[in-house]
């Protein structure tokens, strides 16, 4: 409950002499009008007398509080007075004071003499809302005036004046802006306006019970995240004021996702490819010119010799600006290539120039024997393929499969490669030959090898690399070219988790656990190596096989099966099973050591 407000106005009614220049004295007929500010009944009271040199003295002795002047408590919850004088034959004359944290205050005004002097005192909060007014007119025309005002608490009961949503436009894949005039309100200024914003799937779906979406104070645009591509949403936006008032508009805007719509129950004869009338094929709708969304429902898009109403034809050619939205839950829109004599299922057009996507899908790759073939190809141009599984047939049915071969500005991310593994060697999950690419949060499981860097600038950060144990080599991540950064990884249950030949690249931050060997380093690396700050533990072979190594490099900060690590080298005696680095030339620099497990893991052979 607001405590009460008084404010006692001390109208005296005078000819006033004004001072210009600082020197030349002058008459105006104006009358100083003082207000008071205290705890009281909700009343103010105005006087008036002549504003004269004397009258002028008083008051500025009374301000300097030289004299003795009438002062009351503020209430707590006023911030800010603004006293407001107006009359039709003047200009309004509007006077601020902040008296937050003050118990007493005391504002003079001067008001030119004349008929129907309307004085409006209005007490605001923190938040700049109105929380006590009050007003009254008076006739100043040199009678000494007495006039009690009363004043109210302002009780907020009418929502805001507000149109409602203006425009919804998209701006990515899976976001939309919506934007609105401000809504104005009889207390809560406009900055201070908050709005609800309701969503829905379908016309008049939008629940009214919470709202989606809050904005913060004063917004005029929301944009909304986190949409699933293709959809059309549905929005009603309702603002809100300080005191909670809510408008009612129902006012209700849409927006459809733009591009090109593939399900199982299409047609590409009599389908427009749009949601209600789709293509049967994703390479009807990628016969479209560049730039388009495609989304693709639910089902298996597949292809058979000779063709038939509902054949893919692969590869899929991605024009540039292309992306690809599998809408199937749970990875259930499935292209495949399995079975076919063909290359690969998705590639960048060679003639294009990338910035292509795919998202949400399994890719099956191609199965024929000793073909070379591969899931998805970059072709060297940019592409993001993010939430995707990309799988080949875990099965030795064919040498040289890939699941996916970058070249270009690529990223990858959140991602599934498994089951390119022929039984033969040769079968990769990922190879890298150039560009810019980066591995994050991915899964690659159950090849051959599992990422194959040769050039390029490349980052694999925050994967599991894992069983890469069935094939000739074997190796969780290999290096034998290009720059490459491999941090905070869980590299596990490979032959190999990471070779190096040839290459320096930074290996940082990773758990290495559970390999025959956790890194081997061969040729000339030179001493540009670094293996740092990585817990590698339990290889049932060595940790660290440097026995290839011409240089020594940098292995610092490492945790080892023992503390300190166990050293051996063949040119004495061959290196056992379990030991944490094996070497032949020059050791490498292992300083600043800890145990990964207290007592080593001892022999651990025979862990897949």
């Amino acid at each position: 409950m607001k405590r009460p407000l008084t404010i006692i106005t001390i109208a005296l009614l005078t000819a006033l002499i004004l001072y210009a220049c600082g020197s030349t004295i002058r008459t105006a007929d104006t009358s100083l009008v003082t207000i008071t500010i205290g705890e009281g009944q909700k009343t103010a009271l105005l006087r008036a007398e002549k504003a004269t040199p004397w009258s002028r003295l008083l008051y500025f002795l009374a301000d300097a509080k030289l004299l003795p002047k009438a002062y009351a408590a503020i209430p707590q919850e006023v911030a800010v007075v603004v006293v407001t004088v107006s009359a039709p034959d003047m200009t309004a004359m509007v006077t601020v004071v902040p008296v937050a944290g003050l118990t007493e205050i005391a504002i003079t005004v001067e008001v030119p003499n004349g008929m129907n002097r309307n004085f409006l005192v209005e007490g605001f909060d923190a938040s700049s809302i109105v929380v006590y007014r009050g007003q009254a007119s008076v006739d100043l025309r040199g009678d000494p005036v007495s006039l009690t005002i009363n004043l109210a608490s302002v009780a907020d009961t009418l929502p805001p004046t507000f149109s409602g949503l203006t425009l919804v436009s998209n701006t990515s894949y899976t976001s939309m802006q919506l934007s609105w005039s401000a809504a104005t309100d009889n207390v809560t200024p406009s900055a201070n306006i908050v709005y609800f914003i309701y969503q829905a799937v379908t016309p008049d779906g939008e629940v009214y019970v919470a709202p989606s979406y809050t904005t913060a104070p004063g917004a005029t645009a929301y944009e909304v995240a986190g949409l699933i591509p293709g959809n059309t949403y549905y929005f009603v936006v309702r603002a809100r004021d300080a005191t909670g008032n809510i408008d009612s508009n129902t006012v209700e805007r849409s927006q459809a996702q733009p591009g090109l719509h593939v399900a199982t129950t299409g047609d590409d004869t009599t389908g427009d490819g749009s949601s209600t009338s789709p293509f049967r094929t994703i390479t009807q709708a990628l016969s479209f010119p560049s730039g388009t969304n495609i989304f693709v429902s639910q089902g298996t898009y597949s292809s058979v010799v000779g063709g038939w109403p509902g054949s893919e034809t692969f590869p899929l050619t991605l024009r540039t600006g292309t992306a690809l939205f599998c809408t199937g839950l749970n990875y259930a829109t499935v292209i495949s290539g399995r079975g076919q004599p063909v290359t690969g299922v998705i590639m960048n057009d060679p003639n294009g120039s990338g910035s292509t996507l795919v998202d949400g899908c399994t890719i099956e790759a191609p199965s024929i024997s000793d073909q070379s073939n591969s899931g998805i190809e970059d072709s060297g141009f940019s592409m993001t393929i993010r939430n995707t599984k990309v799988l080949g047939t875990f099965s030795g049915v064919s040498f040289g499969q890939t699941g996916i071969v970058l070249g270009g500005d690529s990223l990858v991310a959140d991602t599934v490669i498994a089951g390119f593994s022929g039984g033969e060697g040769g079968s990769i999950g990922v190879t890298i030959g150039g560009g810019n690419v980066l591995v994050t949060r991915s899964t690659v499981s159950g090849n051959d090898d599992g990422i194959s860097i040769s050039g390029g600038t490349v980052t694999i950060e925050q994967s599991r690399i894992t069983m890469h144990n069935t094939g000739i080599q074997g190796n969780g991540i290999s290096v034998n070219g290009g720059i490459a950064v491999i941090r905070n990884n869980q590299i596990e249950f490979n032959t190999t988790g990471v070779f190096v030949s040839f290459a320096s690249p930074t290996i940082t931050s990773n758990t290495i656990r559970d390999n025959v060997n956790g890194v081997m380093v061969s040729g000339s690396a030179g001493t540009s190596p670094l293996l740092n700050s990585n817990s590698i533990y339990c290889n049932s072979n060595f940790d660290l096989d440097a026995t290839s190594a011409m240089e020594p490099f940098d292995a610092t900060n490492n945790s080892w099966d023992h503390e300190p690590p166990t050293i051996a080298t063949p040119a004495t005696t061959a290196c056992p099973p379990g030991t944490d680095i094996c070497y032949s030339g020059p050791i490498p620099d292992y300083a600043n050591y800890t145990a990964a497990v207290p007592g080593g893991c001892g022999n651990n052979l025979n862990k897949f």
